[in-house]
């Protein structure tokens, strides 16, 4: 997961800078409010499509940051998982009776086959835009 705080002006702007200023605040401490209220939901709904494309646009590289990490993650677990199996097979082919070894082998094939399809599932990522939170902020009187 990764939160990305975008800031839209009343004149159309997105200033990153002043998002990330906000969204450290509320991170921080509680800011100074003078007075809370709610947004109605079609404003809400408006705001988000507004900022939607610029938060795709600036989503795609921490995407493919997050991405990267994991498939190197998976590759970690397959390299190890492979060896392991690899050592398995090996120990099998060494220790006991011939049917009872192909029996086992077998057994740690379909094992493998098993493990492998779970690694192929989770391989499958979708992006994913949420927002988490939708504020409007008003300059005060001070």
């Amino acid at each position: 997961m990764k939160i990305l705080p975008l800031f839209l002006h009343d004149d159309g702007r997105i200033l990153v800078p002043t998002a990330r200023r906000i969204w450290d605040c509320l991170l921080e401490d509680r800011p100074p409010v003078n007075q809370l209220g709610s947004m109605p939901d079609q404003d809400v709904t408006e705001t988000f499509s507004s900022l939607r494309p610029e938060a795709e646009r600036q989503g795609q590289a921490a995407f493919d940051e997050l991405h990267a990490r994991h498939q190197q993650r998976l590759k970690r677990e397959q390299d190890k998982g492979q060896y392991a199996f690899h050592v398995r097979r090996d120990a099998l082919n060494r220790i006991g009776l011939p049917e009872v070894r192909q029996h086992r082998l077998r057994k740690l094939e379909e094992e493998q086959r098993a493990w492998e399809a779970e690694l192929r599932k989770r391989e499958r990522v979708l992006p994913e835009l949420q927002p988490v939170t939708v504020l409007r902020v008003e300059a005060g009187d001070g």
